[in-house]
């Protein structure tokens, strides 16, 4: 395997950066079929008992009040998978933080890659709640990664991914949503999902 296979989207150079942005692009004129969120399994101990591995959220009583649910965003742990009318799969997840860091797109499975294959985190299926909901049936129509310099002279990092899905800008951050407020600050291991394009956030 080639050393930035196994990243999320840190570049090393401008040459590598390229890659991760043709990756990324494959999602363009897809269809969006289905969205999941990969969240840390916060009522283990109510819901899971003994249950071990992913567990895929179907609880009223869950779904009532949402882990990854803020005023200001969706706000989620590990990563955002993207499913497709052709089959494919796209996630959007992070680079671990210190050396490298940022968020990606990469057309893999979420299970596997952001987290082990048996990790024991909460699956949201979220292709119905508003905002996703009205991009079903919708085309990709633009993918952008916000690279920046990373701080020397060749190396990129990505905090911020823009997507046009239909007529509807989706914007992913590194970041996360602070509880009980509206406001979303800095995080280095959480991506944040807006449905809008005039995120103002550094």
């Amino acid at each position: 395997m080639k050393d930035w296979e196994s990243r999320w989207s840190f570049a090393k150079s401008d040459q590598e950066a390229k890659a991760f942005r043709s990756e990324a692009e494959r999602i363009v004129g897809e269809t969006l079929s289905e969205v999941r969120y990969i969240d840390l399994d916060y009522d283990t101990e109510q819901v899971r008992g003994i249950i071990a591995g992913p567990r895929l959220v179907t609880s009223s009583q869950e779904w009532a009040v949402p882990s990854w649910k803020h005023p200001a965003c969706h706000s989620i742990d590990h990563a955002v998978e993207l499913r497709t009318v052709s089959g494919a799969v796209f996630t959007v997840s992070w680079e671990s933080p210190g050396q490298a860091e940022g968020i990606g797109l990469r057309e893999r499975r979420a299970l596997g890659s952001a987290v082990t294959d048996d990790a024991d985190v909460a699956i949201w299926d979220v292709s119905a709640i508003p905002g996703w909901a009205d991009l079903i049936g919708q085309e990709v129509r633009s993918v952008e990664l916000g690279y920046r310099d990373w701080g020397d002279a060749s190396a990129l990092w990505c905090p911020r991914i823009d997507l046009v899905i239909g007529v509807q800008p989706v914007v992913l951050l590194l970041a996360e949503g602070v509880w009980n407020t509206d406001k979303i600050r800095h995080s280095s291991d959480t991506v944040v999902v807006v449905f809008a394009s005039d995120v103002d956030f550094p």
